[in-house]
């Protein structure tokens, strides 16, 4: 009976912090500013409206397919979302960005409970709570999930994709041809996303050869029928249902759906981006970032305490596998889980690194590998609850307590860090402080909006909006960031010669070699952001 009342309470309070969470976002979606990829995701939403609604008619508009460069990547997610904001604003009075946001920030939510689902179907509600709320004190992902349109819709589908992947390994010998299904339709609108998604297929090869080996290991028929059986038809099965969803939402990879995905899966690893990136104090061309980035940033962008849980729980796994050798021939469902779960991490991570991928903006190419890590820490925190539970039962309250302290200081950095939580860098590098001119901050530019709000309000209480039009210059890629609240009295100069103002970002410091008087800075824990100047006092 105490046990039920237990897991009574887990669920309690996971339900409570999904409300807690839901409501968050229903509180704060309008306090994000724009970064500088939306606009053109949103014209992508939109262009993939024409094609399908032409489609009815027999005549697409076929915008989609040469919009940017965005025709590379699906467009699962832009469509679901031109859609839904299409929807919404004929029920709210909210602008087109700000509607953006809300179902950018819900989709996000969604990954939250799949991190929970999956670790629950491993290892338990008590585990799967702990999963869901580290997940959410993660700035880096918390802070993505309102304004970035293609790395947070990613993640959400990566980490739904392994959660029925674990369903199709928690059904063995069984082949349960639902499970399939779910898996297939899901990791197609994952590879429908990005094609990237292409390495759960990896991981369901993996899956199902290990799989078969354990069939042959026990002693059991494993002939060429189990074969089929027990592999090729499974792979056969999810991949062509992946390969048709993946399609119905990839205008451009239709028109030759074979040679088109695979050239956009080469596009992505030489993918050319033409800037550099901050990193430990130097600015480095994106193409030649040494090969210790994406761990390093990894490193220093997680919660302290998360980092410490998984290599504890790192040291523990290797310990235990060496202790049972034979672990591998009939293992357990969490640890065949938590196996699926560390590949998905270090897989493309390696690949990445190997293939010497382009990588910028901090990570953000690679938070799908973030919901993983969180059910990874959460999976460890509950083991060595259990291991403290069996020794003394007051030591489990203790670190709850000490646990809900850690919890406490986390979320009191992300409230000071607030709408910019994606900035967060750990006390490994001395917190956001001394971050500042050795990693990226503010690199979406998102500190452009409030500064355009700023400078509007300003401007109205002085009463120069009454005379004639003022022109602002704005630096870096975020000029729709701040455009977007200019009213039509206020317009974009394209020089700075020629312009009132200037709203500068904190990326590359472009703002410090620009002339003018500071009237206005954002920062956060001393960290500027954006400047406001003005360029002709």
């Amino acid at each position: 009976m105490d046990q039920i009342h237990k897991l009574r309470s887990y669920q309690i309070a996971a339900i409570l912090l999904f409300t807690g969470i839901l409501l968050l976002i229903f509180i704060t979606f309008r306090d994000y500013g724009i970064s500088w990829d939306e606009q053109a995701y949103s014209s992508y939403g939109k262009a993939l409206m024409g094609y399908y609604l032409g489609l009815l008619h027999g005549a697409p508009d076929m915008t989609a397919t040469s919009i940017h460069n965005l025709q590379l990547d699906g467009g699962t997610y832009d469509l679901f979302s031109a859609l839904a904001v299409r929807l919404l604003e004929r029920m709210t009075s909210y602008g087109v960005m700000e509607l953006h946001h809300l179902v950018n920030a819900i989709t996000g939510f969604l990954g939250l409970i799949g991190a929970w689902a999956t670790v629950r179907l491993l290892a338990g509600d008590k585990a799967a709570f702990w999963s869901a709320l580290f997940l959410a004190i993660i700035p880096v992902y918390y802070g993505h999930i309102f304004f970035n349109p293609k790395d947070i819709p990613f993640a959400v589908g990566y980490i739904w994709s392994l959660y029925f992947l674990i369903r199709i390994l928690r059904d063995f010998p069984l082949v349960k041809w639902k499970s399939l299904a779910f898996f297939g339709v899901v990791s197609g609108l994952t590879l429908g996303i990005r094609i990237g998604g292409v390495f759960l297929f990896g991981y369901f090869g993996l899956a199902l050869l290990w799989n078969y080996w354990r069939v042959f290991r026990s002693g059991s028929s494993a002939g060429f029928n189990t074969f089929i059986r027990l592999v090729a038809l499974p792979v056969g099965f999810t991949g062509l249902i992946a390969y048709i969803v993946m399609l119905a939402f990839w205008p451009w990879a239709l028109q030759n759906p074979i040679r088109y995905p695979i050239q956009a899966l080469i596009g992505m690893r030489q993918y050319f981006w033409p800037s550099t990136v901050l990193y430990r104090g130097q600015f480095i061309v994106a193409s030649d970032l040494p090969a210790d980035y994406i761990l390093r940033y990894l490193a220093i962008s997680l919660p302290e305490l998360l980092l410490l849980l998984l290599l504890a729980g790192t040291l523990v796994t290797i310990v235990r596998w060496l202790i049972n050798r034979h672990v591998g021939v009939s293992p357990s469902l969490r640890v065949l889980g938590s196996s699926l779960l560390v590949i998905s991490v270090i897989i493309p991570i390696i690949t990445a690194i190997l293939g010497h991928s382009t990588v910028y903006d901090g990570i953000r190419h690679f938070l799908f590998v973030i919901p993983p890590l969180a059910c990874l820490a959460g999976l460890s925190f509950q083991f060595f609850l259990d291991q403290l539970s069996a020794m003394n039962i007051k030591l489990v309250y203790i670190a709850i307590l000490l646990m809900a302290v850690y919890l406490a200081y986390q979320i009191s950095v992300m409230i000071r860090l607030h709408p910019y939580e994606y900035i967060y860098y750990n006390q490994l590098v001395g917190g956001v402080t001394h971050a500042y001119q050795e990693y990226e901050t503010d690199y979406w530019g998102t500190s452009a909006s409030q500064a355009a709000k700023w400078l509007v309000h300003s401007l109205e209480k002085n009463g120069i909006s009454t005379g004639g039009k003022v022109k602002v210059f704005v630096t870096g890629a975020t000029e729709y960031s701040a455009q977007y609240y200019f009213p039509d009295w206020i317009e974009l100069a394209g020089d700075k010669y020629e312009a009132d103002y200037m709203i500068g970002g904190i990326r590359w410091f472009s703002w410090e070699e620009m002339p003018g008087v500071e009237l206005y800075t954002v920062s956060r824990m001393g960290v500027p952001l954006v400047v406001i100047k003005d360029l002709k006092p």
